[in-house]
């Protein structure tokens, strides 16, 4: 049976202490759990690993790992002595890249590692311009009615600015109030209700 002096138990509790605090199984964390993003845009997805040693990293997609092609792309960004942030580049994005991503990392010690949805957004596309229709005197073509869009008017009122949809005129709850044919501004408003009070305190002081 060996008995260890005073310098041999330091230097073991030494490496045990640098074992515990340097040295331990990766942690994989996603910010967004879900992401969405339009057909034939280009998306990054990103998640953090912490790890000492940091290991092995990898993107997967139902189970299949992602190697890097002119459509993925997977990089890695130090963060700090024991984290990295990898991201996936995924370029002109299709239907068939919907769905589940796993971020994968390992080491000696263990491995870990998280799920995110990609999934379809359908953003406000706005409408390309519209072809000469010669059947219209070379106008652009009438929508139907289902697909018109009906203006918004913006009503200006002494307390504040609204937008009512439809066509017609409207009126917003202050500008009611007052009645419709109230034009004045705040400022009228106001030195009106002063001289009221104004003139009322001078009667009942007589």
């Amino acid at each position: 049976m060996a008995i260890l002096d005073n310098e041999g138990a330091a230097i073991i509790m030494y490496v045990c202490m640098y074992v515990c605090m340097y040295v331990f199984p990766p942690e994989v964390r996603v910010r967004n759990k879900r992401m969405g993003q339009e057909i034939g845009k280009m998306t990054i997805l990103e998640c953090t690993v912490t790890a000492s040693p940091l290991g092995a990293t990898h993107w997967e997609k139902n189970s299949n790992r992602i190697e890097n092609s002119w459509k993925y792309r997977a990089e890695a960004y130090n963060e700090d002595e024991h984290t990295i942030t990898l991201s996936l580049r995924i370029r002109a994005v299709e239907i068939s890249d919907f769905g589940e991503y796993t971020c994968v990392a390992s080491n000696h010690l263990g491995s870990d590692q998280e799920k995110m949805i990609l999934y379809e957004h359908n953003g406000n596309r706005i409408r390309p311009p519209s072809k000469p229709d010669k059947q219209n005197g070379g106008n652009p073509p009438l929508l139907s009615h289902s697909n018109q869009t009906p203006p918004r008017n913006r009503v200006t009122t002494p307390m504040n600015e609204v937008w009512l949809p439809g066509g017609g005129q409207g009126q917003s709850e202050s500008s009611a109030a007052f009645g419709s044919g109230c034009k004045k501004p705040i400022t009228d408003l106001l030195f009106s209700c002063f001289s009221l009070l104004l003139a009322i305190s001078q009667v009942c002081c007589i």
